[in-house]
């Protein structure tokens, strides 16, 4: 999160729920079948459950997914699932409070953990947790993160670091994804086909999840 924050649009200046599922119309029309609705935060938006629904009922459209930091999902978990959701992402840097509440600028880590509770007892098909590595800011926390898929049936991704935005960490804070293997050597490759998947999948003995480097 910037430290000047964000700047909001006008009602004028973004587009209308309508206009959104025109468009989304015109991509099915030409052979798109998967929806993804991210952000900055989706669930900030207070027609987005009216938004995937009508999402959903878009011929040729067969996946509505949906990437959140999951604070505000434990009020729309159910509704959202209703309306045709079936996968989500949740954003999760740190297991540290204190962290979280720096790098969201004042988020609550406890309210995010309640939120990916929530999406796994909705019955989601697939929950996915995004951890960017950043190297002096959350790489002691490796193993804490990816020993989530003791806990959860979830995919704990790790995500290197991409220069295309300001983020407020200096290049030396890049670190490779396969640095994840050496943090916890027992990670072993999944030995299903994992074609398509944009993450290498391995999984830790005993796991109700996998854990996933891009």
């Amino acid at each position: 999160m910037p430290e000047e924050g964000v700047c909001k649009l006008s009602h004028e200046e973004i587009l209308t729920e309508e206009e959104l599922i025109d468009a989304i119309k015109a991509a099915a029309s030409l052979g798109i079948y998967k929806v993804r609705f991210t952000g900055g935060e989706p669930l900030v938006k207070k027609n987005i459950v009216s938004i995937c629904e009508k999402t959903g009922q878009i011929p040729g459209i067969k996946e509505i997914c949906l990437t959140t930091n999951a604070i505000l999902l434990p009020a729309i978990a159910g509704d959202l699932k209703a309306s045709g959701v079936s996968r989500l992402n949740i954003s999760l840097d740190t297991l540290n409070p204190e962290k979280y509440a720096h790098i969201t600028r004042g988020g609550s880590l406890e309210d995010a953990l309640k939120g990916i509770r929530c999406a796994l007892d909705t019955g989601f098909s697939k929950v996915k947790i995004n951890a960017v590595l950043i190297k002096g800011f959350n790489d002691d926390e490796i193993r804490d993160l990816a020993e989530l898929t003791l806990k959860y049936p979830i995919d704990m991704r790790f995500i290197e670091l991409m220069p295309m935005v300001e983020h407020g960490f200096s290049a030396d804070a890049y670190m490779k994804a396969s640095e994840v293997l050496n943090a916890v050597p027992e990670l072993t490759p999944v030995s299903e086909d994992s074609k398509g998947s944009v993450a290498s999948l391995y999984t830790l003995p005993g796991a109700l999840g996998r854990v996933g480097l891009i």
